[in-house]
Protein backbone atom coordinates (compact mmCIF):
# COMPACT_ATOMS: atom_id res chain seq x y z
CA UNK A 1 0.00 0.00 0.00
CA UNK A 2 1.48 3.15 -0.85
CA UNK A 3 0.86 6.00 1.24
CA UNK A 4 1.62 9.55 0.08
CA UNK A 5 0.87 12.08 2.97
CA UNK A 6 2.44 15.53 3.62
CA UNK A 7 2.09 17.58 7.14
CA UNK A 8 3.36 21.16 7.15
CA UNK A 9 2.75 23.07 10.76
CA UNK A 10 2.74 26.75 10.99
CA UNK A 11 3.17 28.34 14.51
CA UNK A 12 2.85 32.16 15.11
CA UNK A 13 5.21 34.10 13.09
CA UNK A 14 6.47 35.39 16.83
CA UNK A 15 9.58 37.18 15.66
CA UNK A 16 7.13 39.77 14.32
CA UNK A 17 6.29 40.62 18.06
CA UNK A 18 8.27 43.09 20.62
CA UNK A 19 8.35 39.84 23.24
CA UNK A 20 9.42 36.94 20.68
CA UNK A 21 8.19 33.39 20.68
CA UNK A 22 5.47 33.66 22.94
CA UNK A 23 4.55 29.91 24.41
CA UNK A 24 0.63 30.81 25.36
CA UNK A 25 -2.06 31.36 23.93
CA UNK A 26 -3.00 35.30 23.57
CA UNK A 27 -5.75 36.30 24.80
CA UNK A 28 -9.14 36.66 22.49
CA UNK A 29 -12.59 37.97 22.66
CA UNK A 30 -14.60 35.67 24.45
CA UNK A 31 -16.94 33.85 22.19
CA UNK A 32 -20.46 34.99 22.10
CA UNK A 33 -21.76 31.43 21.41
CA UNK A 34 -23.90 29.69 23.53
CA UNK A 35 -24.59 26.14 23.95
CA UNK A 36 -27.38 24.49 26.03
CA UNK A 37 -26.07 20.98 26.05
CA UNK A 38 -22.04 20.55 25.48
CA UNK A 39 -22.65 16.46 24.47
CA UNK A 40 -25.12 17.36 21.84
CA UNK A 41 -22.55 19.75 20.28
CA UNK A 42 -19.34 17.93 19.88
CA UNK A 43 -18.49 18.51 16.08
CA UNK A 44 -14.77 19.17 15.27
CA UNK A 45 -14.79 19.45 11.73
CA UNK A 46 -16.65 21.53 9.04
CA UNK A 47 -16.59 20.66 5.52
CA UNK A 48 -16.27 23.60 2.75
CA UNK A 49 -19.63 23.18 1.94
CA UNK A 50 -21.12 23.77 5.76
CA UNK A 51 -18.79 27.27 5.82
CA UNK A 52 -20.76 30.77 5.42
CA UNK A 53 -19.92 32.28 1.99
CA UNK A 54 -19.83 35.36 2.07
CA UNK A 55 -18.34 35.72 -1.91
CA UNK A 56 -19.46 38.84 -4.00
CA UNK A 57 -19.47 38.29 -7.77
CA UNK A 58 -18.87 42.19 -7.99
CA UNK A 59 -15.05 41.85 -8.43
CA UNK A 60 -14.37 38.42 -9.54
CA UNK A 61 -17.67 37.27 -11.65
CA UNK A 62 -18.84 33.93 -10.76
CA UNK A 63 -15.61 32.70 -9.41
CA UNK A 64 -14.12 34.52 -6.06
CA UNK A 65 -15.22 32.37 -3.07
CA UNK A 66 -14.59 33.32 0.74
CA UNK A 67 -15.94 31.25 2.91
CA UNK A 68 -15.60 31.33 6.47
CA UNK A 69 -16.63 28.36 9.07
CA UNK A 70 -19.08 29.12 11.90
CA UNK A 71 -17.42 28.99 15.16
CA UNK A 72 -20.75 28.43 17.28
CA UNK A 73 -21.54 25.00 15.19
CA UNK A 74 -18.18 23.78 16.62
CA UNK A 75 -16.13 22.34 19.44
CA UNK A 76 -19.25 23.18 21.37
CA UNK A 77 -18.96 27.14 20.56
CA UNK A 78 -16.06 27.32 22.29
CA UNK A 79 -13.39 27.06 19.46
CA UNK A 80 -10.47 29.39 19.88
CA UNK A 81 -9.52 29.58 16.21
CA UNK A 82 -11.39 30.33 12.89
CA UNK A 83 -10.56 29.24 9.34
CA UNK A 84 -11.50 31.15 5.95
CA UNK A 85 -10.77 29.61 2.56
CA UNK A 86 -10.90 31.91 -0.59
CA UNK A 87 -10.98 30.79 -3.27
CA UNK A 88 -10.55 32.10 -6.83
CA UNK A 89 -9.41 35.57 -6.58
CA UNK A 90 -8.81 36.68 -9.42
CA UNK A 91 -6.26 38.36 -11.51
CA UNK A 92 -5.64 42.29 -10.13
CA UNK A 93 -8.46 42.01 -7.16
CA UNK A 94 -7.41 43.22 -3.92
CA UNK A 95 -8.24 42.41 -0.18
CA UNK A 96 -9.18 46.39 0.74
CA UNK A 97 -6.54 47.71 3.70
CA UNK A 98 -8.20 45.99 6.72
CA UNK A 99 -7.21 45.01 10.30
CA UNK A 100 -8.49 43.25 13.33
CA UNK A 101 -8.79 44.24 16.32
CA UNK A 102 -9.22 40.79 18.14
CA UNK A 103 -7.09 38.12 15.94
CA UNK A 104 -3.89 37.52 14.55
CA UNK A 105 -4.10 36.20 10.14
CA UNK A 106 -2.12 33.59 8.91
CA UNK A 107 -2.41 32.02 5.63
CA UNK A 108 -1.18 29.22 3.32
CA UNK A 109 -0.81 30.02 -0.28
CA UNK A 110 -2.03 27.39 -2.29
CA UNK A 111 -2.45 28.85 -5.69
CA UNK A 112 -0.80 31.96 -7.57
CA UNK A 113 0.95 35.07 -6.50
CA UNK A 114 0.19 37.53 -4.30
CA UNK A 115 2.04 40.88 -3.20
CA UNK A 116 1.61 41.44 0.48
CA UNK A 117 1.57 44.48 2.20
CA UNK A 118 1.78 44.84 6.06
CA UNK A 119 2.22 48.20 7.94
CA UNK A 120 3.61 48.54 11.47
CA UNK A 121 1.87 50.62 14.12
CA UNK A 122 5.13 50.78 16.23
CA UNK A 123 7.71 51.01 13.47
CA UNK A 124 9.04 48.02 14.80
CA UNK A 125 10.70 45.82 12.68
CA UNK A 126 10.06 48.06 9.98
CA UNK A 127 7.32 51.10 9.33
CA UNK A 128 6.17 48.90 6.14
CA UNK A 129 6.71 45.62 4.37
CA UNK A 130 5.89 44.30 1.03
CA UNK A 131 6.48 40.45 0.03
CA UNK A 132 5.49 38.53 -3.17
CA UNK A 133 4.58 35.13 -2.19
CA UNK A 134 3.73 32.09 -4.18
CA UNK A 135 2.15 28.44 -3.84
CA UNK A 136 2.88 27.11 -0.41
CA UNK A 137 3.96 30.67 1.11
CA UNK A 138 2.76 31.64 4.07
CA UNK A 139 2.07 35.08 5.97
CA UNK A 140 1.55 36.61 9.16
CA UNK A 141 -0.27 39.81 9.86
CA UNK A 142 -0.19 40.31 13.94
CA UNK A 143 -3.50 41.92 14.78
CA UNK A 144 -4.30 45.36 14.86
CA UNK A 145 -1.43 45.70 11.85
CA UNK A 146 -3.31 47.16 8.48
CA UNK A 147 -2.22 45.01 5.87
CA UNK A 148 -3.95 44.50 2.17
CA UNK A 149 -2.68 41.65 -0.39
CA UNK A 150 -3.67 41.94 -4.38
CA UNK A 151 -3.38 38.76 -6.52
CA UNK A 152 -0.59 39.56 -9.67
CA UNK A 153 -1.28 36.20 -11.25
CA UNK A 154 -3.24 35.20 -14.31
CA UNK A 155 -4.83 31.97 -12.57
CA UNK A 156 -6.25 33.52 -9.40
CA UNK A 157 -5.38 32.90 -6.42
CA UNK A 158 -6.30 30.20 -4.09
CA UNK A 159 -5.47 30.56 0.06
CA UNK A 160 -6.52 29.45 3.53
CA UNK A 161 -6.80 32.09 6.18
CA UNK A 162 -6.44 31.15 9.97
CA UNK A 163 -7.73 33.40 12.76
CA UNK A 164 -6.69 33.00 16.57
CA UNK A 165 -10.65 34.32 17.37
CA UNK A 166 -13.89 32.72 18.22
CA UNK A 167 -15.67 34.75 15.99
CA UNK A 168 -16.19 34.61 12.52
CA UNK A 169 -13.50 36.90 11.10
CA UNK A 170 -15.79 39.67 9.79
CA UNK A 171 -17.25 40.74 13.36
CA UNK A 172 -13.68 42.36 13.98
CA UNK A 173 -12.51 43.32 10.82
CA UNK A 174 -11.93 46.84 10.05
CA UNK A 175 -12.05 48.65 6.35
CA UNK A 176 -9.76 51.67 5.72
CA UNK A 177 -12.72 52.64 3.39
CA UNK A 178 -15.23 52.70 6.16
CA UNK A 179 -12.83 54.65 8.55
CA UNK A 180 -12.39 57.23 6.43
CA UNK A 181 -15.59 57.67 5.36
CA UNK A 182 -16.92 58.28 8.95
CA UNK A 183 -14.15 61.03 9.38
CA UNK A 184 -14.59 64.97 9.87
CA UNK A 185 -13.55 65.90 6.35
CA UNK A 186 -10.70 67.83 7.96
CA UNK A 187 -9.36 64.89 9.94
CA UNK A 188 -9.81 62.99 6.90
CA UNK A 189 -8.31 64.88 4.30
CA UNK A 190 -5.28 65.38 6.64
CA UNK A 191 -4.64 61.55 7.34
CA UNK A 192 -5.20 61.11 3.31
CA UNK A 193 -2.58 63.92 2.80
CA UNK A 194 -5.35 66.01 0.49
CA UNK A 195 -6.71 69.18 0.39
CA UNK A 196 -10.05 69.84 1.07
CA UNK A 197 -10.96 69.99 -1.95
CA UNK A 198 -9.31 66.95 -3.25
CA UNK A 199 -10.77 65.22 -0.34
CA UNK A 200 -14.53 66.12 -1.42
CA UNK A 201 -13.78 64.51 -5.20
CA UNK A 202 -12.51 61.61 -3.67
CA UNK A 203 -14.74 61.08 -0.63
CA UNK A 204 -18.04 59.79 -2.57
CA UNK A 205 -15.88 57.29 -4.16
CA UNK A 206 -14.84 56.23 -0.86
CA UNK A 207 -18.26 56.52 1.11
CA UNK A 208 -19.12 53.38 -2.29
CA UNK A 209 -16.45 51.48 -1.20
CA UNK A 210 -17.49 51.31 2.75
CA UNK A 211 -17.64 47.14 3.97
CA UNK A 212 -16.30 45.62 0.56
CA UNK A 213 -13.94 43.08 1.06
CA UNK A 214 -12.43 43.23 -2.84
CA UNK A 215 -11.91 45.58 -4.84
CA UNK A 216 -9.28 45.94 -8.10
CA UNK A 217 -5.99 47.44 -9.03
CA UNK A 218 -5.52 49.45 -12.02
CA UNK A 219 -2.64 47.38 -14.06
CA UNK A 220 -1.83 50.54 -15.53
CA UNK A 221 -0.87 52.06 -12.42
CA UNK A 222 0.23 48.32 -10.41
CA UNK A 223 3.97 48.77 -10.32
CA UNK A 224 6.27 46.34 -8.46
CA UNK A 225 7.67 47.21 -5.01
CA UNK A 226 10.73 45.90 -2.79
CA UNK A 227 10.35 43.27 -1.31
CA UNK A 228 11.50 43.19 2.76
CA UNK A 229 13.59 40.41 2.96
CA UNK A 230 15.79 41.06 6.23
CA UNK A 231 12.74 41.12 8.69
CA UNK A 232 9.86 39.31 5.97
CA UNK A 233 5.94 39.48 6.61
CA UNK A 234 5.69 36.46 4.62
CA UNK A 235 8.15 34.03 3.01
CA UNK A 236 7.46 31.16 0.54
CA UNK A 237 7.59 27.31 1.78
CA UNK A 238 10.83 24.45 1.31
CA UNK A 239 10.42 21.28 -0.32
CA UNK A 240 8.53 18.72 2.07
CA UNK A 241 9.34 14.46 2.01
CA UNK A 242 5.96 12.51 2.05
CA UNK A 243 5.30 10.47 4.52
CA UNK A 244 1.89 8.04 5.24
CA UNK A 245 0.03 9.65 8.66
CA UNK A 246 0.75 11.95 11.78
CA UNK A 247 0.92 10.10 14.55
CA UNK A 248 -0.78 10.64 17.63
CA UNK A 249 0.63 13.68 19.55
CA UNK A 250 -0.67 16.68 22.57
CA UNK A 251 -0.17 20.08 21.98
CA UNK A 252 0.14 20.81 25.89
CA UNK A 253 0.08 25.02 25.28
CA UNK A 254 -2.33 25.91 22.43
CA UNK A 255 -4.94 25.14 20.14
CA UNK A 256 -4.97 24.19 16.34
CA UNK A 257 -6.57 24.39 13.05
CA UNK A 258 -5.60 21.71 10.28
CA UNK A 259 -7.30 22.98 6.91
CA UNK A 260 -6.52 20.16 4.32
CA UNK A 261 -5.04 21.41 0.91
CA UNK A 262 -5.11 18.29 -1.64
CA UNK A 263 -5.94 14.99 -1.83
CA UNK A 264 -8.15 13.25 1.53
CA UNK A 265 -7.40 12.54 4.96
CA UNK A 266 -9.15 10.87 8.17
CA UNK A 267 -8.39 13.35 11.29
CA UNK A 268 -9.42 12.84 15.30
CA UNK A 269 -9.22 14.94 18.33
CA UNK A 270 -8.90 12.94 21.45
CA UNK A 271 -11.30 14.30 24.08
CA UNK A 272 -13.68 16.76 23.30
CA UNK A 273 -14.10 20.04 25.24
CA UNK A 274 -16.40 19.19 28.26
CA UNK A 275 -17.85 21.38 31.24
CA UNK A 276 -19.77 21.04 34.70
CA UNK A 277 -20.78 17.77 35.46
CA UNK A 278 -20.86 16.42 31.92
CA UNK A 279 -17.21 14.92 31.63
CA UNK A 280 -18.84 12.49 29.16
CA UNK A 281 -17.23 14.32 25.74
CA UNK A 282 -13.57 15.04 27.65
CA UNK A 283 -13.34 10.92 26.94
CA UNK A 284 -14.35 10.64 24.01
CA UNK A 285 -12.47 10.13 20.16
CA UNK A 286 -14.59 12.32 17.57
CA UNK A 287 -13.02 11.18 13.86
CA UNK A 288 -13.76 12.95 10.87
CA UNK A 289 -13.24 10.59 7.41
CA UNK A 290 -12.43 11.54 3.69
CA UNK A 291 -11.75 15.26 4.37
CA UNK A 292 -10.90 16.78 1.08
CA UNK A 293 -9.81 19.87 -0.03
CA UNK A 294 -10.75 23.37 2.02
CA UNK A 295 -12.25 21.21 4.95
CA UNK A 296 -11.24 22.12 8.33
CA UNK A 297 -10.46 20.59 11.70
CA UNK A 298 -10.41 22.30 15.05
CA UNK A 299 -8.33 19.94 17.74
CA UNK A 300 -8.89 21.78 21.46
CA UNK A 301 -5.54 22.79 23.47
CA UNK A 302 -4.45 19.69 25.06
CA UNK A 303 -6.32 17.60 23.56
CA UNK A 304 -4.26 14.19 21.32
CA UNK A 305 -5.13 14.33 17.81
CA UNK A 306 -4.04 12.12 14.74
CA UNK A 307 -3.87 12.80 11.03
CA UNK A 308 -3.59 9.98 8.21
CA UNK A 309 -4.46 9.77 4.68
CA UNK A 310 -7.70 8.96 3.45
CA UNK A 311 -7.08 6.90 0.38
CA UNK A 312 -3.76 4.89 0.89
CA UNK A 313 -2.89 5.40 -3.23
CA UNK A 314 -3.54 9.41 -3.61
CA UNK A 315 -1.50 12.32 -2.45
CA UNK A 316 -2.58 14.33 0.83
CA UNK A 317 -1.16 17.54 2.09
CA UNK A 318 -2.52 19.10 5.03
CA UNK A 319 -1.33 22.61 7.23
CA UNK A 320 -1.73 23.01 11.04
CA UNK A 321 -1.71 26.28 12.11
CA UNK A 322 -1.15 26.82 15.68
CA UNK A 323 -2.49 29.65 17.99
CA UNK A 324 1.35 30.12 19.45
CA UNK A 325 4.40 31.23 19.02
CA UNK A 326 6.32 27.99 20.76
CA UNK A 327 3.83 25.34 20.79
CA UNK A 328 5.18 22.53 22.94
CA UNK A 329 4.35 18.45 21.42
CA UNK A 330 4.27 15.14 23.52
CA UNK A 331 4.28 12.37 21.11
CA UNK A 332 2.39 9.45 21.95
CA UNK A 333 5.05 7.15 20.80
CA UNK A 334 7.68 8.13 23.08
CA UNK A 335 5.36 9.66 25.98
CA UNK A 336 3.37 6.63 26.50
CA UNK A 337 4.76 3.65 24.58
CA UNK A 338 6.89 0.58 25.43
CA UNK A 339 10.04 2.17 23.81
CA UNK A 340 9.41 5.31 26.57
CA UNK A 341 12.81 6.48 27.45
CA UNK A 342 11.90 6.39 30.79
CA UNK A 343 12.85 2.64 31.04
CA UNK A 344 9.68 0.99 32.41
CA UNK A 345 8.11 -1.07 29.56
CA UNK A 346 6.38 -2.36 32.90
CA UNK A 347 4.34 0.28 33.68
CA UNK A 348 2.47 0.84 30.21
CA UNK A 349 1.83 -3.17 30.23
CA UNK A 350 -0.15 -2.82 33.33
CA UNK A 351 -1.61 0.42 32.41
CA UNK A 352 -2.73 -0.56 28.75
CA UNK A 353 -4.55 -4.03 30.19
CA UNK A 354 -1.71 -6.51 30.85
CA UNK A 355 -0.19 -6.29 27.05
CA UNK A 356 3.42 -7.79 26.71
CA UNK A 357 6.09 -5.02 25.51
CA UNK A 358 8.33 -6.64 23.06
CA UNK A 359 12.31 -7.11 24.69
CA UNK A 360 14.08 -4.35 22.14
CA UNK A 361 11.60 -2.95 20.68
CA UNK A 362 12.14 -1.10 17.35
CA UNK A 363 11.24 1.64 15.88
CA UNK A 364 8.48 1.14 12.77
CA UNK A 365 8.08 4.54 11.55
CA UNK A 366 10.34 6.48 9.77
CA UNK A 367 9.88 10.19 10.47
CA UNK A 368 11.44 13.55 9.09
CA UNK A 369 12.07 17.01 10.25
CA UNK A 370 12.72 19.48 8.32
CA UNK A 371 13.23 23.48 8.97
CA UNK A 372 11.37 25.58 7.46
CA UNK A 373 11.95 29.58 6.83
CA UNK A 374 11.88 30.92 9.25
CA UNK A 375 9.39 29.15 12.11
CA UNK A 376 7.56 26.18 10.07
CA UNK A 377 8.09 22.42 10.86
CA UNK A 378 6.82 19.36 9.27
CA UNK A 379 6.36 16.05 10.30
CA UNK A 380 5.65 13.07 8.13
CA UNK A 381 5.36 9.72 8.97
CA UNK A 382 4.75 6.37 6.93
CA UNK A 383 4.55 3.02 8.02
CA UNK A 384 7.28 0.42 7.90
CA UNK A 385 8.04 -1.56 4.91
CA UNK A 386 7.38 -4.83 7.32
CA UNK A 387 3.86 -3.94 8.67
CA UNK A 388 4.88 -7.28 11.71
CA UNK A 389 7.36 -5.32 12.74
Amino acid sequence: MAWVFSLVLFPVAAQLYEEPGSAFPTPTVESNCFQDNLADNQVYYQKLDQMFNGSSDAICPKTLGLFVNKPCTWAAGKATMTVAPVINQCHWAIRNFHWHDSSDEWSYMVQGVMQVILTSPTGVPWHSAVNTIGPGGVWFFPRGWPHAFVCVSEEGCNYVLTFNGPQAVAVNDHMIAETYAQLPDKIASYSMGMSMGEWATAKPKVAANTGTFFTRVDPAKFTWLPEENAEPAAVNRSDVEPGGFRNLVWITNAAATMTVISGHVNAATQGGISGGFDQGPSSKSYVAKSLGPYDAFYFPIRRGYWIEEATGTEPAEVIVVFEVGNWKALEAKTGFGCSNPVGAPWAYEATAGGIECPSSPELIQRRNLRRHEPDAQSFMQQPAENPEL
